[in-house]
């Protein structure tokens, strides 16, 4: 008797295995599960101090135009919490805004444009400039400057390295990014959006995308340095592009 009473157990407990795992494969079907290797801790602050909680953001403003611009203080740089919206260089000169896809091609001078041309897009995601504007070095409110590719480097240092410091930089959500926007949560305040950016060919691209911004470092007569961050990616990337592009730009205080 004791045989069987043991053997009944070892089935009912068996049974009851069986049921526990069916019912977990059915609730991982139901899991949103992030991309294979990301693993959110990493990620993620343990104090979650997301947009709205980040400490030290003030505002300042431009006094070529009256713009107020929202600035972070991040490790020992201040970098405004936005993108640059300004059409006319710091000195009052007018930047040329070109529209016309061929003109902007050919530029090997300062111009600017809304993503799509719609001056509705600058209130979001700001102004896209080529380098050439950025060259001038008269591009910044006074005080201010776009950052040269060591300075960039010094942030994603500071963040974590260029590996992990998108999720740092980009707001947080999707009223913006497109979905996913992988495990973002904007602890550095620097509120990346993707503003897209313009192509030689003088076509607009990827809002809701990517975020591109200027450095003011030069690779070459006709490249210059940039960063960027994606969508999809935890990460930052360093790379360069023609001078003809339309990109954003941050600025840091001088």
């Amino acid at each position: 008797m004791k045989k069987v009473f043991t053997h009944s157990c070892i089935v009912v407990l068996l049974i009851i295995f069986s049921l526990i795992e069916v019912k977990s494969q059915e609730n991982e079907k139901n899991v949103v599960r992030l991309p294979a290797k990301i693993n959110p801790t990493k990620y993620i602050p343990k104090d979650m101090a997301i947009d709205s909680k980040v400490i030290h953001v003030n505002a300042f403003i431009d006094a070529r135009d009256g713009a107020i611009y929202n600035w972070v203080k991040i490790g020992e740089q201040v970098w405004m919490a936005e993108n640059l919206n300004a059409t006319k260089y710091n000195d009052g000169a007018a930047i040329p805004n070109v529209t016309d896809k061929t003109t902007w091609e050919a530029l090997t001078s300062g111009a600017y444009c809304w993503n799509n041309n719609d001056a509705g897009n600058g209130a979001t995601y700001g102004v896209l400039y080529n380098w050439y504007a950025v060259r001038t070095s008269k591009l910044c409110p006074v005080g201010w400057h776009v950052p040269t590719d060591a300075e960039w480097m010094s942030l994603s240092d500071y963040l974590g390295g260029l590996d992990v410091a998108g999720v740092k930089m980009k707001e947080a959500g999707t009223a913006h990014w497109h979905t996913p926007n992988i495990v973002a949560h904007n602890q550095s305040g620097f509120k990346g959006l993707p503003g897209g950016y313009r192509g030689s060919s003088g076509t607009f691209y990827d809002v809701g995308s990517l975020g591109l911004w200027w450095s003011s470092t030069e690779l070459s007569i006709t490249g210059a340095w940039f960063r960027g961050l994606h969508y999809n990616k935890v990460s930052m990337y360093r790379n360069y592009s023609g001078k003809y592009a339309g990109f954003s730009v941050r600025c840091v205080r001088d």
